[in-house]
């Protein structure tokens, strides 16, 4: 802080050397790091320099001179002072070393003072300096310190016998006089430099702080998890075990696309919130980056320490997040890594708590997993499937097969639905199951659901005839999209195909994450003329509102109300749908026939389409194409 004068008063300059003389004395001032290791510098060397001739700055008294005991006298306080100052260096008492320098060197002085001699004048100059010299080595306390013992020097040359009325009380007191102002001066000129020292330590602490926070979220950052980690595997030989919570926000993509980045910011800045709450002061929070939180516990005993705070975790994420468009419910993925019994495996933690959270997002709402190495193995076969299914999207190497989809009344079929297949040049055969929810966890699916799209409609358009439709499904993700209706309906347009040949299979999920932006987007398609098919119907909570709300045309039972047809309910609810159905004039097909039991339970609910292995298993389009000249030929 600086201080300038004013117009306000003539003595206006009083009140800043009041401030700078109380700050002194309260101690408000401190020597920060690299002034203090400059001062400790020169302190030592200056000690070790006067203890070596000490012997000439503080005689003994005349009474000694000539005798043995005055030799001895040198050596032992020579050699006591300097070992005293090397012990207390060693312990790093820096303000001690100083303090007890002068003192010493003032008791020195004043006792060759004392003594008398041509000596008087000398030791006197030399004295008005010592608390200067304390300040320049220790700081103001130090020197105000050396000022009470330089005075008290003075009153007990004042008070000796010695003394000459006029002369030596005359340059005694011009002596007190210099070593006061010398010392205000010091004072004030020292506070101000320690002042300006203090503001620049303080900025350079605040810029460090900042470069080591996540502006958003006031999380550590990336590059302050980094060098905890580095510390955690320097310190390794601690043998201290250490826990990592890796935390991924589930489908905040789409978080962004469908409610803008200012929503999706703030619900960044509630889920730090909660981490913050639950982490507490045993542990330290970071953002590594997007939607990747991660919570670094040291120190961890046993195990169920981590599964504590991991149900914790669960616990804080039931309720939904209050943001500017209201509540919003949203889920995380956790994945936890601890590491061995002498705690040295630090560098793999990250990797293994990653790995957990890769493991965690195959689940359903907020759930952790712990790192195992049967997950490893899965880690590296699901990065492998990415890697080579990337690879595929681009070389447009997914193929399609269609199954027949068929009046149960006649066996006539009345459309197709798409399915991809994939055949990796060096993972083989990789079934839907297993490739389509890797897709679903990462941004590849928009692009296999474009190219599964374009090829299934200009494969189709080549054998599919004018009365049949085909069925192509659509991930959540990719509905809701930018300028997907646009890329259908152009799609539709380069192709001999009318619009209403084709359907679009949408899953509750795809509804329920982005309501307005999946309602906009389907009745654009469907002013299109683009058919909309429900997929999955009756597993979610609010199917039937989707039935009211969205221009749906067709609905497909869920496979699971056939696999238990010989229950009681499930009969009961398929009836229940296939009516539902009738009165608002919606088709029904049910998905996975596989026996005759099945079809005869369809016809009698009034279900009239099927989709299954019984009445027809996916086949490409040449085989289609081939059959359908058999029966011509046959005819």
């Amino acid at each position: 802080m600086s201080y300038s004068p004013t117009t306000e008063g003539r003595f206006a300059f009083v009140a800043p050397l009041f401030d700078r003389a109380m700050d002194v004395f309260v101690g408000t001032t401190d020597i920060k790091s690299d002034t203090r290791r400059l001062r400790i510098r020169f302190l030592f060397v200056f000690c070790v320099s006067i203890a070596i001739l000490f012997p000439l700055l503080a005689p003994p008294p005349a009474a000694l001179e000539g005798t043995v005991i005055s030799a001895i006298w040198h050596r032992v306080f020579l050699f006591t002072t300097a070992i005293l100052l090397l012990v207390l260096r060693i312990f790093k008492a820096e303000k001690l070393v100083a303090n007890i320098f002068f003192l010493l060197l003032i008791a020195a002085i004043g006792s060759g003072a004392m003594a008398g001699g041509s000596s008087f004048q000398t030791s006197l100059l030399t004295l008005t300096i010592i608390p200067m010299i304390m300040g320049i080595s220790a700081g103001s306390r130090s020197s105000l310190l050396g000022t009470v013992a330089v005075l008290g020097v003075f009153g007990t040359l004042a008070l000796s016998e010695r003394a000459t009325p006029f002369i030596d009380y005359t340059f005694i007191t011009a002596a007190i006089v210099c070593t006061i102002v010398s010392t205000l001066l010091f004072v004030y000129f020292n506070n101000s430099n320690e002042r300006q020292t203090s503001a620049l330590d303080e900025d350079n602490r605040r810029i460090r702080r900042e470069s080591l926070t996540d502006a958003l979220t006031g999380c550590y950052n990336r590059r302050a998890f980094q060098q905890a980690i580095e510390r955690l595997i320097h310190n390794s030989a601690e043998g201290k075990r250490h826990g990592l919570y890796i935390i991924d926000l589930d489908r905040f993509k789409q978080i962004n696309d469908t409610f803008g980045h200012d929503v999706g910011d703030e619900v960044l800045q509630d889920l730090a919130i909660r981490l913050k709450n639950v982490a507490g002061e045993h542990a330290q929070v970071f953002r590594l980056g997007g939607d990747e939180f991660a919570i670094l516990k040291e120190t961890v005993k046993q195990k169920a320490d981590l599964c504590d705070m991991g149900d914790e975790l669960v616990q804080a994420m039931e309720k939904p997040a209050l943001v500017s468009i209201g509540e919003l419910p949203y889920s995380i993925s956790i994945g936890i890594g601890l590491t061995n019994q002498a705690g040295d495996n630090v560098d793999q933690l990250y990797k293994q708590s990653d790995t957990a959270t890769f493991s965690a997002k195959t689940k359903a709402g907020t759930q952790y997993v712990f790192f195992d190495t049967k997950l490893e193995g899965a880690a590296t076969r699901k990065f492998e499937i990415e890697q080579c299914l990337k690879i595929s999207i681009q070389k447009k190497s997914i193929d399609l097969v269609f199954q027949p989809q068929v009046n149960l009344s006649d066996g006539a079929v009345l459309g197709y639905e798409a399915l991809a297949r994939w055949t990796d040049p060096l993972l083989g055969i990789i079934t839907p199951a297993e490739f389509i929810p890797i897709a679903e966890n990462s941004a590849l699916i928009e692009h296999l659901d474009r190219l599964i799209f374009a090829k299934a409609v200009r494969q189709a358009s080549v054998w599919l005839l004018r009365h049949q439709r085909i069925s192509i499904n659509v991930s959540a993700r990719t509905l809701n999209s930018p300028r997907f209706s646009e890329f259908v309906l152009s799609q539709i347009d380069r192709s001999r195909l009318q619009p209403q040949q084709i359907e679009i299979e949408i899953t509750e999920t795809a509804l329920i994450e982005n309501w307005t932006t999946s309602k906009q987007i389907v009745e654009q398609l469907r002013a299109g003329g683009v058919r909309i098919v429900l997929d999955d119907f009756g597993v979610g909570y609010s199917s039937l509102s989707y039935l009211v709300e969205f221009p749906v045309q067709k609905i497909k039972f869920d496979r699971s109300f056939l696999q238990k047809s010989q229950e009681g309910p499930s009969a009961l609810v398929m009836h229940a749908i296939a009516q539902l159905a009738k009165r608002m004039n919606l088709e029904l097909v049910a998905e996975g026939v596989e026996t005759k039991d099945q079809i005869r339970l369809l016809r009698k609910i009034g279900c009239k389409t099927g989709q299954g292995y019984l009445i027809g298993k996916p086949m490409k389009g040449q085989k289609i194409v081939s059959r359908r000249r058999a029966t011509r030929e046959a005819a």
